[in-house]
């Protein structure tokens, strides 16, 4: 396969991975929350689900969120790569990409990385 073709391929794959990401992970998170009668927006935080009985659930929408959201950064990439402000945005979607998969990775059971790692997600998405 020559440069271009491989370039194509990314840009076809990160295209529906950017658009299957949402329609994956939300629901999950939602049927965490479902799942959940524990659970409120005003008493807790979204990574609380990720250590009790939803914690699989929770936790694998994330990852599986974070490596979709890295293969669409990845087919992005093939757009803006020329511009400067481009790439930089990529690079920050990418390490938010890397975070968001860390953060289910690591739940707050981990300790202190959940919070770097929550913290970078949050940071980096908004950067991107």
């Amino acid at each position: 396969m020559n440069p271009v073709e491989l370039e194509d391929v990314w840009l076809k794959v990160g295209r529906l991975c950017g658009l299957i990401a949402p329609i994956i992970v939300l629901p999950l998170i939602l049927l965490s929350i479902s799942y959940s009668p524990w659970f409120s927006w005003t008493r807790n935080a979204l990574s609380d689900l990720g250590v009790h009985e939803v914690a699989i659930l929770f936790n694998s929408a994330l990852m599986i969120g974070g490596v979709l959201a890295l293969i669409f950064a990845f087919g992005l990439m093939q757009i803006l790569h020329q511009s400067k402000v481009g790439f930089t945005g990529t690079m920050a979607l990418i390490t938010a990409a890397l975070s968001l998969f860390a953060v289910g990775f690591f739940p707050e059971t981990a300790g202190r990385i959940h919070f770097y790692v929550s913290v970078a997600f949050f940071t980096l998405m908004i950067i991107s």
